[in-house]
This record gives structure tokens, sequence and C-alpha cells, in this order.
């Protein structure tokens, strides 16, 4: 179950970034990939996963898919983008064998020049997307 919105105790301005540094109450995880990036989800992208895709039924499916990734892919066309694919292996069988895919935009942080995602959205699909740069593939 998520928070409804306006009882965050925030006094964010709705559509502006959220600092990384605090979570500001918004941020609902932070993991790193195996590409040593931190990466966050936002509760308002949470909220946007759950209504628009309900097969996704806990967060924690997100986080283990940029955790333990089977593939990351980079586009030539957005170099911030990066596709972290999940092969599924185990749960209700019609959904085995298809990836959960979530999407991250990355973004420079501060003057140090780290990179942190930030997640954008995530579904189910059957195969990655065509075109693009295998960034990182699971050895296992």
């Amino acid at each position: 179950m998520t928070q409804p919105r306006g009882q965050l105790g925030d006094t964010r301005i709705p559509g502006e970034p959220v600092s990384r540094n605090v979570t500001n109450g918004h941020t609902l995880f932070r993991v790193h990939c195996p590409k040593q990036r931190q990466i966050f989800l936002d509760i308002e992208v949470w909220e946007h996963i759950e209504e628009k895709h309900p097969e996704i039924s806990s967060h924690e499916e997100v986080a283990a898919a940029l955790r333990e990734p089977s593939l990351i892919h980079c586009f030539e066309n957005d170099p911030a983008l990066r596709m972290y694919y999940r092969l599924i292996h185990s749960g209700p069988r019609k959904f085995r064998g298809l990836y959960l895919t979530v999407v991250v935009r990355m973004e420079e942080v501060g003057t140090s020049g780290a990179i942190e995602g930030v997640v954008k959205t995530a579904y189910l699909t059957r195969k990655p997307r065509a075109g693009g740069m295998t960034e990182w593939i699971s050895k296992t």
C-alpha cells in the first residue's frame, strides 16, 4: 500500500526534482547496481507503476532487477537512458520467461561527476528492446 499524496510531510513543489542527498520522504528505496551506480525509486514513480503495471506486485521486485539484472542496455540516441532487464524464473507461470524491465535515467550529481540513476518506470516484456548496446550482462 502506498501513502496518499500530500501526506508525506514535505513542501516540495510538484514536478520539481527530488534532492538525491536528502530523500525528503519521497524516495522509496536506493540500491546499487552492478555498475556501482546508486539508483533511486521515488514514491510518485512507484504509484505510477502500481497503477499502470499491476502485474509488478512489489517494489522489491524492481529493486532486485536493479541489484541483479540479467543485462543492462544503453542507447545512442539517449545516452542517459538505461534499461535494466531481469529474466523472471519463478512466480506465476504466465510471467516466467518474461523480463522485468526497469527504465532508469542517469543524472550527474554535484561537482564530483558522480552518476546516479532515477527509475522512470517498470514493466514486463517478452524480450529486450532492439537497438542500443549491452552495457553489462550477468555471468550467471
